[in-house]
């Protein structure tokens, strides 16, 4: 024992090492300890003389032969050695240690990384933009929660999917809110989304201070507007502009020009008069949408894969069921359903483009999704793990709540109208047309064969309130994914979902934790107050169970 020293045991089980070690010969020590066996804390022995001999290089190469990491990487770091010090730093576990170490070797690509693991993302993407690498200065970015910044980068590399996807998680309490309705915008533009873009400008616009114009962005929502032909909204906002600068360059023109495209005569005769082609593009005018192949079917109509002509972009194209035609309440509630569809925009939610009929049949478009919808997934490879399970539910739950925060409740939510496209963002499909559909059943048509698995107790009984009827179908479809299969699959389901006792997830898969299967019977509880009050509520406990 070396009392003097803060480890205190030198050594032991090595006789022929003692006198040596009290005479202060730590070389003959340690060669003795290195014969019996014991080579590390030779190694150790040799480290301190060197040390005390100034040796400091010597004293490394022997604490890293001893594994002694920390201490090793310590003395690289004092000599200068930054990049050997970072390299055992992170042999010791101390990666931010590492990661400083690193830079000051000017790696910084090894530097970035290092400090991205230990989630200090500003440090992570100081060094990624040292390094030249802009796709993991935007991780890092983003990760720090500066989504305009990382958007803002995504653009500048002509990555538009990501800047979409980002500026779309700014919210209006944003300080960045404007710039990034302004980006979103000109990235929906490039995209040939004018729909969209008009969108954000107008948002933008609707965020500038009393007295204050941006007539540079009223005149380009202008020219969107007129892309898409709404010539009657182009000209409003132009004479608008007029008015308030009536110099301001190209305005007047414009609006002549525009009232000239009002002024003129329809003509639409392919759309009216021409007989309706066989095939697949018997349904839909034939100069607007190119149907390129049927991707599915079931009893809320066919779906197709299209190409808009108009704006030069691939659609998914829905034909609505035949008898919807029959009965004026569903009619009436299509176009209002399809119109407060089209205003959610939500990474998490589908983006419908269109609602309108040609001869006499309704369809809608929306965003072309690579992908395959949960209950394909399962079908395939049975039930995912639990992780997998909430990472899902965190993203439904995303969308939800931005729906429900519209007054928007989807009332159809389970496996099938949850696709997981292949970058692994979830989205949530058929918003609107479940209400749609529940208004031609109750005339007593037969357009879906509904199925109770999923629904609420007071949803089956015709009184859908609020969007707790959504977080019970939520509940049901985390059953399904946690243990692959329904909760009640027998017999009376609906009287089941009224009233029997709710199913452990977690009975028999010892993988489900106790925590995620009573979140799942508590939201599946037959009174909407028993229930969580928000899908922003399941979110919270969703992303605790999987930080845990």
């Amino acid at each position: 024992m070396d009392l003097a020293a803060p480890e205190g045991l030198v050594f032991k089980g090595c006789p022929p090492a003692v006198n040596a070690f009290l005479q202060g010969d730590l070389g003959a020590a340690a060669r003795a300890l290195e014969r019996d066996g014991q080579g590390a804390v030779g190694s150790l022995l040799l480290a301190r003389l060197h040390q005390e001999q100034g040796q400091s290089e010597r004293a490394a190469e022997r604490l890293e032969n001893a594994g002694s990491w920390q201490e090793a990487a310590e003395l690289r770091r004092a000599l200068g050695h930054h990049d050997r010090a970072a390299a055992l730093f992170e042999r010791a576990g101390l990666i931010r240690e590492a990661a400083a170490s690193f830079e000051r070797a000017s790696a910084w690509a090894l530097a970035a990384r290092a400090y991205h693991g230990v989630s200090a993302y500003a440090d992570a993407a100081r060094c990624f933009e040292r390094a030249g690498d802009a796709r993991g200065r935007i991780d890092a970015l983003e990760a720090a929660g500066e989504l305009f910044r990382a958007a803002a980068l995504a653009s500048e590399i002509d990555d538009r999917a990501r800047a979409i996807r980002l500026l779309q998680q700014i919210g209006p309490q944003d300080p960045d809110f404007g710039r990034a309705s302004e980006l979103l915008a000109l990235a929906f533009e490039q995209e040939g989304h004018h729909d969209l873009a008009a969108r954000q400008l107008e948002r933008r616009l609707e965020l500038l201070a009393p007295g204050e114009s941006a007539p540079g962005l009223e005149l380009h929502l202008a020219e969107l507007l007129e892309e898409t032909h709404d010539y009657g909204r182009a000209l409003e906002i132009l004479q608008a502009l007029r008015e308030r600068e009536p110099t301001y360059p190209n305005v007047a023109s414009r609006i002549e020009s525009l009232r000239k495209k009002l002024s003129a005569p329809i003509r639409n005769a392919a759309y009216d008069a021409a007989p309706i082609p066989t095939g697949a593009t018997a349904f839909v005018a034939a100069e607007r949408y190119e149907i390129l192949e049927e991707i599915g079917r079931g009893g809320m109509g066919q779906v197709y894969k299209a190409r808009d002509r108009r704006l030069g972009r691939i659609v998914a194209l829905k034909r609505m069921p035949e008898s919807l035609r029959e009965h004026p309440a569903a009619l009436q509630l299509f176009m209002g359903e399809a119109q407060a569809a089209a205003r959610m925009n939500h990474p998490n939610i589908v983006t419908l483009y269109d609602a309108d009929q040609a001869n006499g049949r309704f369809f809608i478009t929306m965003e072309h999704l690579e992908g395959l919808p949960l209950s394909t997934i399962l079908k395939q490879r049975g039930r995912l793990g639990p992780r997998d399970t909430a990472r899902l539910g965190l993203q439904v739950c995303a969308g939800l709540q931005y729906a429900h925060d519209q007054g928007i409740v989807h009332r159809d939510i389970k496996t099938a109208n949850l696709f997981l496209t292949r970058d692994r963002k979830l989205k949530i499909m058929d918003f609107g047309l479940a209400k749609i559909l529940e208004a031609a059943r109750e005339r007593g048509a037969t357009i879906i064969a509904g199925t109770p698995d999923y629904m609420a107790p007071e949803q089956s009984a015709g009184a859908v309130s609020d969007g707790r009827t959504d977080l019970y179908a939520l509940g049901v479809t985390l059953f399904e994914l946690a243990t692959g299969r329904l909760p009640f699959v027998e017999g009376d389901i609906a009287g089941q979902h009224r009233g029997a006792p709710r199913p452990d997830a977690s009975a028999g898969l010892p993988d489900v934790p106790v925590t995620l299967a009573r979140l799942i019977q508590r939201m599946m509880a037959v009174q909407a107050e028993d229930r969580p009050r928000s899908a922003a509520e399941v979110a919270k406990a969703l992303g605790a169970f999987v930080e845990a």
